[in-house]
């Protein structure tokens, strides 16, 4: 079964490793690159935003979940305040992925970004977006 890990969690020795691995999983930093990516999530802290999440299988790096919403800002709901790749994984680890994002989301203190997580797991749940399932990872 796959393991959902905060980066905050991932032994430091063990972060580079990881971030050098997301390209593989079709990830790719807007702006800055991999320094500057390994910068932010190292700034994150418990209870707030943003917050970074890893799904393994093993020791293979699977899939991904970032929220980095602002929730000062709540009307500003823009797709982008969470990235991930729940589509790319079989069904019943995304719902547990989107339900962990959700969780987190609420714990950090912003509704907008758990209704738009929600919405992402409902969407899943009826198989909207789905991969079949030997396209998943």
């Amino acid at each position: 079964m796959e393991k959902i890990v905060n980066y905050l969690d991932i032994p430091q020795p063990h972060r580079d490793a990881v971030l050098e691995r997301l390209p593989q999983l079709g990830f790719c930093p807007a702006k800055g690159g991999q320094a500057a990516l390994r910068r932010k999530m190292d700034r994150s802290q418990r209870g707030k935003l943003p917050q970074f999440g890893f799904v393994f299988r093993g020791e293979e790096l699977v899939g991904y979940l970032f929220l980095t919403a602002k929730p000062e800002k709540p009307a500003a709901v823009l797709p982008w305040w969470a990235v991930g790749n729940a589509d790319e994984l079989p069904p019943e680890t995304a719902v547990r992925l989107l339900e962990w994002g959700i969780a987190l989301a609420s714990d950090c203190g912003c509704p907008a970004l758990v209704r738009l997580l929600q919405a992402n797991l409902n969407d899943q749940k009826q198989g909207a977006g789905r991969r079949r399932p030997g396209d998943c990872r």
